[in-house]
């Protein structure tokens, strides 16, 4: 079986597991906090449908482009259980599928042992200057 993360859209995160293909898919909603709740949301999807970590066989992620702090907080997560449960891992940019098949399929070819995701934000960084007092 195989995790795919997708927090690339602005409020929505999308959570599935398949193998072969989509088994089950969950969109949750949020206008915010899609980073603080992704691990709790990711833990309950597979208990849910009885899958363990063990039975995972790899972690696909989309990189971007997306919100700065979800994106980041889905790659963490991507990552750290790619590095926790030595499972390959693959990232794709939005850009490079057309659904949730398409991402299964490509991001299963692409899996790699001992890499790091990293996002692709798709603009330079907003920062905002400090007010002055």
């Amino acid at each position: 079986m195989y995790l795919i993360l997708d927090t690339s859209q602005q409020g929505e995160t999308i959570l599935a597991i398949g193998d072969r293909r989509i088994r089950v898919s969950k969109v949750y909603r949020a206008r915010y906090h899609q980073a603080e709740t992704l691990l709790a949301k990711v833990d309950a999807l597979l208990k849910k449908h009885k899958t363990p970590l063990s039975k995972l066989e790899g972690i696909i992620a989309v990189l971007g482009p997306g919100p700065f702090t979800a994106l980041r907080g889905s790659l963490i997560i991507a990552n750290a259980l790619s590095f926790a449960l030595d499972l390959p891992v693959a990232g794709l940019r939005r850009d490079e599928f057309i659904d949730l098949e398409d991402l299964l399929q490509k991001g299963r070819a692409r899996l790699k042992r001992r890499t790091t995701l990293v996002p692709f934000y798709g603009q330079e960084p907003n920062i905002s200057q400090p007010k002055r007092k």
